[in-house]
């Protein structure tokens, strides 16, 4: 498969699973675990595509015009699995719980982007970059994402809670 080819696939992948993703309840969260994804990935790429970190090699074609990184990755695929990655810890209190649930989720991202890496034109690792560095991003990520989000759900319940013992809503 050549890597346009591979990465068209990406492509309608991503869209067909966007939707169904997005629209599971809670969709508020979901929404902005998506955006949020987009918004530390996006610059984040960008910035190591700028300092000469990572290349893409071979994009398609309108993509260029959007970001200097990869706009299917940082806006598309990342943040669906970072969605995935909540809906599966959104519950789950314990901390080792939350961090094995993350390096779960982490691992074969990786793995997947360093064999793209190796095997394609998609990706290019430059200056010393290592699949652990982006392992290490990954993670760091998803975790700040997940306890961001954690953290409004924990101010919006106590806001809740006081007001209906106010009586109010």
């Amino acid at each position: 498969m050549t890597d346009r080819k591979i990465l068209k696939f990406l492509w309608v992948l991503g869209l067909v699973l966007l939707f169904p993703t997005l629209l599971k309840k809670p969709i508020k969260e979901h929404l902005i675990i998506f955006l949020l994804s987009s918004f530390f990935n996006t610059p984040l790429d960008n910035y190591l595509v700028s300092k000469d970190r990572l290349e893409y090699p071979v994009r398609l074609k309108n993509e260029r015009k959007f970001t200097k990184g990869s706009f299917l990755y940082d806006s598309i695929l990342c943040p669906l699995i970072t969605v995935w990655y909540y809906q599966s810890t959104r519950k789950i209190k314990k901390l080792s719980e939350i961090i094995l649930k993350t390096f779960l989720f982490t691992t074969p991202q990786v793995v997947l982007e360093a064999l793209m890496e190796r095997f394609t034109r998609t990706i290019k690792y430059k200056k010393g970059w290592k699949w652990y560095h982006s392992f290490i991003g990954i993670f760091l990520i998803k975790l700040y994402i997940r306890g961001f989000v954690g953290l409004i759900n924990l101010i919006s319940n106590a806001q809740h809670s006081s007001e209906k013992a106010k009586g109010t809503h």
